[in-house]
């Protein structure tokens, strides 16, 4: 593996540009402003963006890569990670999945001429892979004005993945819960797919940012299908590290964004973590969940969820806000990122 380097409060990463494509739409404004405004995509709908609607599979995913890098602006990236499904996802060869990823992504030329050259660091963890992903850049940034390039396309519209979950086998003779949202069953998601691009470098005094402030990643034993209780112990862990590198409470967070999409598990998990972690009383601490509006889409629900907190953090006039992020994979992953958007003028 890879060295990373978790994000800390006195060596921060920017974000300073976005790109995303979903169900929604096409860029990181209409994204934006459709969450805020509690759109959402239908089910099995695919990204509603200008690509040719014949293209299927891996063609089409790295189509949705293609419009997602058209909104970055960049000529001097360095490293490229690429954020996809983790490996135990249902119906996925691991292996197969990188492969056809990456042929159908440089077989495109506009991402052979943007990315340079460069190859891709894969980071196959699915909706933890930004947090991952963000350690990575903090470990290969090592001057000032070097940047990096995220990259995530994932999609649970695969038809092998869709049987699965919809219809999962039994382990040991004890049937597994069926995962996806249906008629019959409303404790699931909605299989949602699409891709989204960041550019990170250092912070800067004299533009408004998003701050990663700190990333922490932990494991969970009691995942949902182990049939063991949640007691959120991973989570919990994940955000009491994140709170202690960014030197900043859980209280002092005026929103929370969460991967969860649907099942229940995950909201009890995210309720659980919350209570376990917060220091003092407080009135509120609203929880935003972009996979309401873009579906369940794997390794780009990072993404999405920066999408959310920069476009909402645009439009409130304060100088600084504060939010929590955090993940939860299917698999043992946990990861909590504690997140500022701060104004020019923003006196520390």
């Amino acid at each position: 593996m890879q060295q990373r380097t978790p994000v800390e409060a006195n060596r921060p990463l920017a974000i300073e540009q976005i790109g995303l494509v979903s169900a929604l739409g096409r860029g990181w404004k209409t994204n934006g402003s459709a969450m805020l405004l509690g759109y959402s995509g239908t089910y099995r709908q695919q990204a509603r963006c200008d690509i040719d609607s014949k293209l299927r599979g891996y063609s089409r995913l790295a189509a949705y890569v293609e419009e997602a890098l058209s909104e970055i602006a960049c000529d001097t990236i360095k490293h490229v990670f690429l954020c996809t499904s983790e490996a135990s996802r249902p119906g996925l060869f691991p292996d197969i999945h990188k492969a056809n990823l990456l042929k159908a992504l440089v077989n495109r030329p506009y991402i052979q001429e943007r990315l340079g050259g460069i190859t891709l660091e894969v980071i196959p963890e699915g909706r933890a892979a930004l947090a991952s992903a963000l350690e990575r850049s903090n470990t290969v940034m090592t001057q000032p004005d070097d940047k990096v390039l995220i990259v995530a396309a994932d999609t649970y519209l695969n038809s092998q993945t869709h049987l699965q979950l919809l219809s999962p086998p039994s382990r040991e003779g004890v049937s597994r819960k069926v995962r996806v949202l249906t008629d019959k069953n409303s404790d699931g998601f909605i299989p949602g797919e699409g891709a989204g691009a960041l550019l990170v470098g250092r912070p800067s005094q004299k533009e408004d940012q998003l701050l990663i402030l700190s990333t922490a990643i932990t494991e969970e034993q009691a995942v949902i299908d182990s049939g063991l209780p949640c007691k959120a112990v991973g989570l919990t862990q994940a955000i009491r590290k994140a709170s202690e590198r960014a030197q900043s409470a859980l209280a002092n967070c005026q929103y929370r964004v969460a991967s969860a999409s649907g099942e229940h598990y995950f909201f009890e998990e995210a309720g659980l973590a919350q209570t376990r972690v917060l220091d003092r009383k407080i009135e509120t601490q609203p929880l935003w969940l972009p996979a309401s509006h873009v579906g369940e889409i794997g390794a780009v629900a990072g993404i999405a969820m920066m999408n959310m907190i920069l476009y909402a953090s645009l439009q409130n006039p304060s100088m600084r806000t504060d939010y929590c992020a955090h993940v939860s994979n299917d698999d043992s992953p946990r990861a909590a990122m504690f997140v500022s958007f701060e104004r020019s003028g923003y006196a520390k």
